[in-house]
C-alpha cells in the first residue's frame, strides 16, 4: 500500500502486486503487461502529444525532453488534445487531469469512445500530483495507461519514453547531471531536487525559474481574490495549480503550503494565516529566483 514504492516501481517499467495477490489481481497485471507490449508505435510513428495548463510545468517538461532529445506538441487544455488525437498525428498522449474547457478525466472517455469506433488503443498518460491517482486500480478505472506523478524527475521521465518506444533501450541509463550546483543556500529553492528534474542547476534552470514567477503570478492573484471572497471552490483550484507549478519549478516549501491549502479548501475552510504565509514565500522566492 505504499504509494510513493509503487510510484518509483513503476516509473521503472515495473508491475507489481499487493500482498495477499489474488487470482483476478495476477489476471490484471498479467493483461495490462500483454496489452501494453502491443502498444508500442512504429519508428515513424512516435509523436507525443501532451496536455498541461499550466505555463510554468510546461516550460519544465519542455527542458526536460531537450535534454532527452525528444520532441512533443504541447496543448493547454483536454478539448484542444482531443482535437489533436482525432488529427490522427499522434501516438501517446500525457495528459494533466485539472484542466479548463475539458479536463483529464473527460478527456480519456471521449478518446475511449473514439477507441471503440476506430477500432483502436490510444495510450493515455495521466500526469497528476495526486497520490491517490497513482494507484494502478484508479488510474486504470478512469481508463489510462500510466500515471506519472508530479514533479516528474528528468530519469521518471527518460524511463517512460524508453517504456513507450520513444527512446532505445541504450537510453535506460541515467543521464549525466552537473552536480556542482552554487554552494548559495537559498532556502527557498530545492537546488537538489532542480538538478534531478532537469540535469544541472546552470542558466537554463535559473531562466526557467525567472519564468516561473511571471507565469504564476496570475495564480497568486486568482488565489488572493478566492480566499478574500471566500470561494472555495475556486481557491481550491487556485492552490492546486500552484502547488503542481511550484513543486515543478522546485519550490518546495511554496508547493507544501499550496497543498496545504487546497486541503483545507476541500474540507470547507481556509485559515487566513495559511494565504498570508503562501504571499510571504511567494515573495521570498521571487526575490532569491531575482537574486540568482
Amino acid at each position: 500500500d505504499d504509494a510513493g514504492l509503487q510510484h518509483s516501481l513503476q516509473s521503472l517499467g515495473v508491475d507489481y502486486l499487493s500482498k495477499p495477490a489474488s487470482r483476478i489481481g495476477l489476471g490484471e497485471a498479467v493483461r495490462d503487461a500483454a496489452s501494453k507490449a502491443v502498444k508500442l508505435p512504429q519508428d515513424n510513428e512516435r509523436n507525443l502529444l501532451i496536455a498541461e495548463d499550466m505555463p510554468a510545468v510546461r516550460e519544465v517538461l519542455t527542458r526536460q525532453l531537450e535534454v532527452l532529445g525528444v520532441k512533443a506538441t504541447f496543448v493547454e487544455n483536454g478539448r484542444e488534445a482531443l482535437f489533436a488525437v482525432r488529427s490522427g498525428e499522434y501516438s501517446v498522449l500525457i495528459t494533466d487531469l485539472h484542466m479548463p474547457e475539458m479536463d483529464g478525466y473527460a478527456l480519456v472517455k471521449a478518446v475511449r469512445a473514439d477507441d471503440v469506433d476506430l477500432g483502436r488503443h490510444m495510450p493515455v498518460i495521466a500526469l497528476t500530483a495526486d497520490v491517490q491517482i497513482a494507484q494502478r486500480q484508479v488510474y486504470m478505472g478512469h481508463g489510462f495507461d500510466e500515471c506519472i506523478l508530479k514533479p516528474v524527475s528528468l530519469g521518471q521521465m527518460r524511463r517512460l519514453l524508453v517504456r513507450w518506444g520513444f527512446l532505445g533501450a541504450d537510453n535506460a541509463e541515467p543521464v549525466k547531471t552537473n552536480i556542482s550546483a552554487p554552494r548559495k543556500n537559498l532556502s527557498a529553492i530545492d537546488r537538489e531536487a532542480m538538478i534531478e528534474q532537469m540535469g544541472a542547476f546552470d542558466d537554463d534552470a535559473i531562466e526557467m525559474l525567472k519564468m516561473f514567477v511571471d507565469m504564476t503570478a496570475p495564480v497568486m492573484e486568482r488565489l488572493s481574490k478566492a480566499a478574500e471572497a471566500s470561494d472555495l471552490h475556486d481557491l481550491k483550484e487556485a492552490a492546486h495549480s500552484l502547488k503542481g507549478a511550484a513543486r515543478s519549478a522546485c519550490l518546495n516549501a511554496l508547493g507544501d503550503i499550496a497543498a496545504q491549502i487546497q486541503d483545507e479548501a476541500e474540507d470547507g475552510h481556509c485559515s487566513p494565516d495559511r494565504i498570508v504565509q503562501v504571499q510571504s514565500e511567494f515573495t521570498r522566492a521571487q526575490q532569491e529566483i531575482a537574486a540568482l
